[in-house]
C-alpha cells in the first residue's frame, strides 16, 4: 500500500468467494447471465427498450436464493486487520444493479459462524447483522450525496445512516471505491433508539416504499394504512383530527423529513418512492416506544442537490406527490411549525459555511481514491468528479433565499415567525 496512491486514510475490505458465485452463467450474481438471454428470447417489451437498467438479468435477482457465501476481511485506516469472518453477499440497489462496479449487501448468519459482524464500523458501538457496501448508486461520479445529507441531518428527528469510505478487493483484485453503511432494520432501531426489538424482531415495524420491510404482512393494513387513510381522508384543519394525527405520527420527525428532503431538492422518484418509516408495536413509557411513526432518510443519490434545482418549488411538488403532506398542510399549526423549522434548518444544518467545509473535507479525502476507481474500471480519469462536486457546492450556495420565498408564496409570511428575521 505504501507504494500505491489511492489507499491513504481509507479502510480496506477484502471479499473472497468462489468465482462461480459471481460469474457463473446460470447462478452468478455479477453478470447478465442466463436470465438476460431468456429475456432477449422473450423479446424486450417496447416500453422497456430505453430502460436498460431494468432489463432482467442475473444481477437483478433478489432474495436468499441469490446470496453467496464469502469470507470478509476488514483492515482499518492503519491497515491493521480488525475483522475476519464468513458472511453472505448479494447485489444491492435498484437501477444501480446494472452499473459497474456493483454495490453489495453483506449478511452475518449463524450458518456462517457468527450472527453479527463483530466490528464497530462507525465508532457508534453498533455491531450489525447486515451492512451495505455502496458504490454511490446514481451519484456515480462523486459518491457524496447520501453521505453529505445524512451527516448534515444526524442531529434531527429522523433516522440517518453513517458512511465510512472503503476500498474493496474482490478475490484479491482491486475493485474500486465504496462506502460501508448501515441498513435500516430492527437491530438498527434497537441500537439507536433503545426500543427492544424482541426475540424475533416482533416489536419493530418498518415500512419501505409502502411495503413491510420488518414485521408481519398484516401490519401494513392494521398500522400503516390506518395512519395514512386517517390523515389523508380526514380534514386536518379540524384541530381534533390534527391532534389524533399527532398521536399516530411523530410530527417533528415528519416535519424534519420533508424539510430536509425539500431543502436538498429531492425530485423525481421521491416522495412517491424511496421513503421509509418505523414504529414500535408495543407502547410503553420509553421515549420511542410510543407507537408513533418516525421517518428514515435514505437514497438521495439521484435527482437532488443539482444546481438547476436551486429554485425548486418544494411546496407545490410535495403537495402534488404526497397526499399525506398535502392533507397536513391544511392545518395552520402544521404550516407554522413546518415553515419555522425549515428556516431553522436553513440557518443551522444547511448553513453555507458548514456545508462548504464538509464538501472541502470530502474532496481532500476522496479525490485520489475515486480517480483510481475510474482508472481501474474505465481506463480514464474521472473528469466529472470536480465539476459535479462544484455543482453540489453551487446548489447550496444558491438554495437559501428560495426557501423563505417559497414558504411565503404558498403559506404566507405570517407562518414564518421570527426565525425568518
Amino acid at each position: 500500500f505504501d507504494d500505491k496512491d489511492g489507499y491513504e486514510n481509507v479502510n480496506i475490505i477484502s471479499v473472497n468467494t468462489d468465482p462461480e458465485n459471481l460469474f457463473n452463467y446460470e447462478s452468478g450474481i455479477y453478470v447478465t447471465g442466463a436470465r438476460f438471454d431468456s429475456y432477449l428470447e422473450e423479446g424486450i417489451p417496447e416500453d422497456k427498450l430505453e430502460e436498460w437498467v431494468h432489463w432482467k438479468a442475473n444481477y437483478n435477482q433478489r432474495g436468499r436464493n441469490w446470496e453467496k457465501e464469502s469470507h470478509i476481511h476488514i483492515f482499518d485506516r492503519d491497515k491493521t486487520l480488525v475483522l475476519s469472518q464468513k458472511a453472505g453477499i448479494r447485489i444491492q440497489g435498484g437501477a444501480s444493479r446494472a452499473y459497474y462496479p456493483k454495490s453489495l449487501n453483506i449478511f452475518a448468519r449463524d450458518e456462517y459462524g457468527e450472527n453479527r459482524l463483530n466490528y464497530d464500523f462507525w465508532g457508534t458501538g453498533f455491531k450489525p447483522k447486515r451492512v451495505t457496501l455502496t458504490c454511490g448508486g446514481n451519484d456515480y461520479y462523486t459518491k457524496i450525496k447520501d453521505r453529505l445529507a445524512c451527516e448534515l441531518s444526524e442531529d434531527t428527528y429522523i433516522a440517518t445512516m453513517h458512511y465510512e469510505p472503503y476500498v474493496l478487493f474482490l478475490n484479491g483484485e482491486y475493485w474500486g471505491m465504496f462506502y460501508l453503511t448501515e441498513k435500516y432494520d430492527a437491530q438498527y432501531v434497537e441500537h439507536y433508539y433503545g426500543v427492544e426489538r424482541g426475540a424475533n424482531d416482533e416489536n419493530i415495524i418498518i415500512i419501505k416504499n409502502g411495503s413491510v420491510e420488518v414485521g408481519m404482512e398484516e401490519d401494513k393494513s392494521q398500522y400503516y394504512d390506518y395512519m395514512v387513510n386517517f390523515i389523508e381522508g380526514f380534514d386536518m384543519s379540524d384541530e381534533e383530527n390534527y391532534r389524533i394525527a399527532c398521536e399516530l405520527i411523530d410530527i417533528d420527525s415528519f416535519i424534519d423529513y420533508f424539510a430536509i428532503e425539500s431543502y436538498i431538492a429531492r425530485v423525481g422518484d421521491w416522495p412517491k418512492s424511496n421513503y421509509a418509516l418505523w414504529r414500535s408495536r408495543n407502547i410503553s413509557d420509553k421515549p420511542y416506544e410510543d407507537g408513533k411513526w418516525r421517518w428514515m432518510l435514505f437514497d438521495v443519490n439521484s435527482k437532488s442537490m443539482g444546481e438547476s434545482y436551486d429554485d425548486f418549488d418544494f411546496i407545490e411538488e410535495n403537495r402534488k406527490d404526497s397526499k399525506l403532506f398535502d392533507s397536513l398542510c391544511e392545518n395552520d399549526e402544521f404550516k407554522r411549525e413546518f415553515s419555522e423549522r425549515m428556516i431553522e434548518l436553513t440557518n443551522k444544518i444547511f448553513e453555507k459555511e458548514l456545508v462548504t467545509q464538509k464538501i472541502t473535507e470530502y474532496v481532500e479525502l476522496m479525490d485520489q481514491p475515486i480517480e483510481k476507481h475510474f482508472q481501474r474500471f474505465f481506463g480514464t480519469t474521472n473528469g466529472r468528479f470536480h465539476s459535479e462536486v462544484e455543482e453540489i457546492r453551487n446548489f447550496f450556495n444558491k438554495r437559501e433565499p428560495y426557501i423563505a420565498e417559497t414558504l411565503k408564496y404558498h403559506f404566507g409570511e405570517e407562518y414564518l415567525g421570527e426565525t425568518v428575521q
